[in-house]
């Protein structure tokens, strides 16, 4: 059971990375949404720093073999302050998590090679090679064609929507079961192919930055249900700054 939603998670952050990096290769006019999505990822990873807020929830609903089951939800709020992208990466980041009744707290800060994690007043630091956290989560760059793709503007601001085919979910799966250095094992696509997508939504500002994110699926395996919803919202582009820790509040373990 715990591996089947270990497997579920996994789906979801391949998901959300996935979608971040799709894009098209083909040349065509500035409002077409494919276009407007690759310029707009070109923007981001130029930048040397931003703000991000998310807001996640998880409900998962398991089935007994001798119970009714039972159902749990687990609200997830997320806020990134990141710098020094373009070079020497450093970041702050506060996760507030709920989850069988209880509230836990956790922030981090990276900076130098050492990450210092603060757990409800638990204070430990570690070394890190930031190459190899990038390299853990990296799937790579994706390439997928979504036909059910299309921009409106909002004022100053362009939605764009996208509304993948479970064909189309089918081979961006297998395109990431394939990449290079994919960690993604065979149950875990199993669980991928299991999603039913809702509408995925982009907000671009009036300058062509990725300014928020939306998006819902539900997957199902082994009697074990997941319904998620994201919302992330990006900010203070080239503008964020990352305070540092004092040290010597911090007890050295090991990675």
């Amino acid at each position: 059971m715990k591996k089947t939603i270990k497997n579920l998670l996994c789906a979801t952050a391949a998901i959300m990375l996935s979608f971040s990096l799709a894009a098209c290769n083909h040349s065509e006019p500035a409002e077409d949404p494919k276009t407007l999505l690759e310029n707009a990822n070109e923007k981001m990873k130029k930048l040397d720093s931003l703000s991000m807020d998310m807001d996640i929830s998880i409900n998962m609903e398991m089935s007994g073999t001798d119970s009714e089951g039972y159902s749990l939800d687990m609200p997830i709020q997320m806020t990134v302050q990141m710098a020094g992208m373009q070079d020497d990466l450093m970041y702050h980041m506060n996760v507030e998590t709920s989850m069988f009744g209880s509230n836990v707290s956790t922030e981090q800060t990276y900076y130098d090679g050492t990450v210092y994690t603060n757990v409800d007043g638990s204070k430990t630091m570690m070394t890190m090679d930031v190459s190899e956290a990038q390299q853990m989560t990296d799937v790579g760059e994706v390439s997928a064609e979504f036909k059910n793709m299309k921009a409106t503007k909002d004022g100053d601001k362009t939605v764009v929507t996208i509304e993948p085919t479970q064909e189309e979910l089918t081979q961006l799966m297998d395109t990431l079961g394939n990449l290079e250095g994919s960690t993604l094992d065979e149950e875990t696509l199993a669980a991928l192919s299991s999603l039913t997508f809702d509408s995925f939504t982009i907000i671009l500002n009036e300058d062509g930055y990725i300014e928020s994110e939306s998006f819902g699926f539900t997957a199902e395996d082994q009697g074990v249900k997941v319904s998620f919803t994201a919302s992330v919202k990006l900010s203070n582009f080239d503008s964020t700054t990352v305070e540092m820790v004092d040290p010597s509040e911090y007890e050295s373990v090991e990675y």
